[in-house]
């Protein structure tokens, strides 16, 4: 929505109408704004959006049923979110709907700072008992990438704990490859997160490394004006990244969706096909 916007296309279609699934029909802005509202009436205690079965990471199954699991990172594209309805309300002169979407982004990033803030990075989650899933005092999953690369896409982070949550991203997940999702890797099943668990140690969303994760890395680097930073992380993922051909397990004009980062019992990297 954003960059249309931007481009002064026209914006005559958020009055077209479009059928909800149970019945009877509104205005896509509608519909826009009660995504929002759905966000807003399904929060968890500390006022985060429930995690519900999952969110991007369709294995972070975290929810259990009690009712206070929740997800930092989808508070924080709840946050993107608002910012970029926000400019589409002032190209479409609904001034007064950009003010509270703007507020409506201040009030959660106050909470998302005052919550999942863990000193140096954001937590990931709460967990169904309500416990703080991706901070240091863990010992598996400890960090976790998407809530640091977020918290600068979602204009979450003030500058020093954003430039400190990137920098605790390199220090603990960076590889040569590409930025892992999480680290330490769980070492067998934990009922906690379930489906992540399933996975070896450094595979898939269990510490592998995702080229969709490490595109939000690029561009959050971008942002906070580390273009040397943007593009190393870019060049590693790159398919002609890999040193040989049975590193990466493709040929140098096919890019990989997953690579498996390094074991939990091993210090070495590998760049593995997922």
């Amino acid at each position: 929505m954003r960059v249309p916007s931007r481009d002064g296309a026209d914006l005559a279609y958020l009055d077209d109408r479009v059928p909800w699934a149970d019945g009877g029909d509104e205005t896509i802005w509608t519909h826009m704004l009660q995504a929002i509202e759905f966000t807003l009436f399904n929060r968890g205690p500390h006022g985060l959006p429930r995690a519900g079965f999952a969110d991007w990471d369709d294995t972070l199954n975290v929810d259990h049923g009690s009712g206070k699991a929740e997800s930092v990172w989808c508070a924080m594209l709840f946050c993107r979110t608002v910012l970029d309805l926000a400019d589409v309300c002032r190209h479409a002169g609904r001034s007064l709907e950009a003010v509270r979407l703007c507020d409506l982004h201040a009030e959660m990033a106050r909470i998302v700072n005052a919550v999942a803030w863990d000193g140096a990075w954001y937590a990931r989650a709460f967990d169904d008992e309500g416990l703080p899933i991706g901070v240091d005092a863990e010992e598996r999953h400890r960090i976790n990438l998407n809530p640091q690369t977020w918290s600068v896409l979602g204009e979450v982070a003030p500058r020093d704990r954003a430039e400190r949550a990137l920098q605790s991203v390199e220090e603990h997940l960076g590889t040569p490859f590409g930025t892992a999702l999480l680290w330490p890797p769980y070492d067998g099943g934990d009922e906690r997160v379930r489906g992540t668990s399933t996975y070896p140690p450094g595979a898939k969303e269990n510490g592998g490394i995702f080229c969709h994760a490490n595109t939000w890395l690029v561009v959050a680097a971008a942002m906070l004006g580390r273009g040397d930073d943007a593009f190393e992380h870019y060049r590693r993922i790159l398919p002609s990244r890999a040193p040989t051909p049975t590193c990466s397990g493709r040929s140098p004009t096919s890019t990989r969706r997953t690579s498996a980062a390094r074991p939990i019992r091993s210090s070495a990297w590998r760049a593995t096909p997922g």
